[in-house]
């Protein structure tokens, strides 16, 4: 099943931008895996993120679950020359969303 999941985590890094959906079928195909896939989404937003995949970094954070790792990630990625504005807005937002969270 890993190779399932990577192949759709590629398919989101080949589309960086693309919209798939809120949360559309292959996010729910992929979170049914809940466990296995987190650590692969990890690896995949360091690799090449994307829109879809920080909004599903967010989702984990969400529930708590490897929160300060997926922070650290979108806080180094947010620094990276080789990651598209619009991407570092939409990590920025996931961040400062993340923050606000708990500053309450």
């Amino acid at each position: 099943m890993r190779n399932h999941l990577l192949r759709l985590l590629q398919l989101f890094e080949r589309h960086p931008l693309t919209y798939f959906g809120d949360p559309g079928a292959i996010v729910h195909f992929i979170e049914q895996f809940h466990g296995e896939y987190e650590t692969s989404l990890a690896a995949s937003v360091k690799r090449t993120p994307t829109s879809t995949t920080l909004w599903m970094l967010n989702r984990c954070m969400n529930t708590g679950e490897h929160a300060e790792e997926f922070m650290g990630i979108l806080k180094e990625l947010i620094d990276r020359a080789d990651v598209d504005k619009d991407i570092k807005e939409r990590a920025q937002g996931y961040v400062d969303f993340q923050a606000n969270r708990f500053a309450k």
